[in-house]
């Protein structure tokens, strides 16, 4: 468990400590393992949701993203989980040239249907 102090995070309503399980270890531009670099989050209440706003180390990337966190309640209070990286790009996946071949379409419609799945928002 991570804990986030108030003076991180930019929104008044946070809490003196939050509590959140892990920080994203890949960077959704570079696509590289990373330990992003934290400078901020939003904690909005009604949602129940914790966005922490990131930036990757990496020197030929240096991107900014951010991390969605979900409330959970636990036996010592409220954690909030990691679910998925905002913004980004989503790494197309390129097939064999039989593939291409049989279906020229295939690699187009897969790469978009991947896209939406990874981008998915409740």
């Amino acid at each position: 468990m991570i804990k986030l102090t108030a003076g991180v995070i930019t929104n008044k309503r946070l809490p003196a400590n939050t509590n959140f399980d892990r920080h994203p270890d890949e960077c959704p531009f570079c696509h590289k393992g990373v330990q992003p670099f934290l400078f901020g989050g939003f904690l909005h209440n009604n949602l129940c949701k914790l966005w922490l706003f990131y930036a990757c180390p990496r020197a030929d990337c240096e991107r900014h993203f951010i991390g969605e966190y979900s409330q959970a309640i636990a036996s010592d209070g409220v954690i909030y989980h990691f679910e998925k990286t905002l913004l980004g790009n989503y790494g197309k996946m390129d097939f064999s040239e039989d593939i291409n071949k049989l279906s020229p379409d295939f690699s187009r419609i897969y790469n978009q249907a991947r896209q939406v799945r990874i981008s998915r928002t409740d």
